[in-house]
């Protein structure tokens, strides 16, 4: 079973890569292929927060 801070740490991690990701966004970046990153953040952090939720 994995610990529930490994899912607080997951979160903590795909927040801080969206951040960057916006940034690039908002900066100009002409290279778009880092976009579908974003999604998959989001994805882990939905997963993340619905095992936090869950019960054992």
């Amino acid at each position: 079973m994995i610990p529930k801070w490994f899912y607080k740490f997951l979160i903590a991690m795909c927040v801080i890569s969206l951040c960057i990701i916006g940034y690039k966004i908002a900066d100009g970046e002409q290279d778009r292929s880092f976009i579908w990153l974003g999604f998959l953040f989001l994805m882990a952090i939905w997963y993340a927060l619905r095992q936090l939720r869950s019960k054992d």
